[in-house]
């Protein structure tokens, strides 16, 4: 005699596996809605850090030819630049620069810029910012007032700019 097949238990046995197939085929949508949402929040960032280093460029182009008049290059550290070239320094670099980085640490806490393009772009000037700001309130008088301002990018780059090792000097004792 042959075996008598359960129709109902059969009908159970496919809705489940169609329930199965349908659930994956939803986790493969989800997957690949996350995927784009992701590529899309990237491009983004990379679309942000662009606008400001436009806006960065455009900021800095009004100060340009005061900053090119002065007759030190930007490439020559603070502490060595004559006292009158580092006062238009200040003037004309270091005090409209405080505006910049402290917008940028800002978007750089809220995740809205990808720091290490932005790095790469401007580490000369955040490099001279740095020397400048401690030449002029001195190391502790630069932690105390304007580090605070620049606390992420000071974190994220202090150790890869040139003037990380003044900012970051530990004092020896009886030199």
């Amino acid at each position: 005699m042959p075996a008598k097949i359960d129709w109902a238990l059969v009908a159970t046995w496919a809705q489940a596996i169609s329930s199965t197939v349908v659930l994956f085929m939803i986790y493969l949508q989800i997957r690949q809605a996350n995927t784009q949402l992701i590529q899309n929040d990237t491009q983004e960032r990379f679309r942000r850090s662009w606008e400001f280093i436009k806006i960065y460029l455009d900021e800095q182009r009004a100060n340009a030819p005061a900053v090119c008049a002065l007759k030190t290059p930007m490439s020559v550290p603070a502490v060595e630049m004559p006292e009158q070239c580092f006062s238009g320094y200040v003037t004309y670099f270091y005090y409209p620069r405080l505006q910049l980085f402290s917008l940028l640490n800002q978007l750089v806490e809220h995740q809205e810029v990808d720091e290490r393009l932005l790095f790469g772009y401007l580490d000369d000037d955040f490099n001279l910012f740095i020397e400048i700001g401690i030449r002029l309130s001195g190391l502790d008088g630069f932690k105390k007032v304007t580090a605070p301002k620049i606390q992420i990018l000071l974190n994220l780059w202090g150790a890869r700019i040139r003037a990380g090792k003044a900012l970051y000097a530990i004092a020896s004792v009886g030199v």
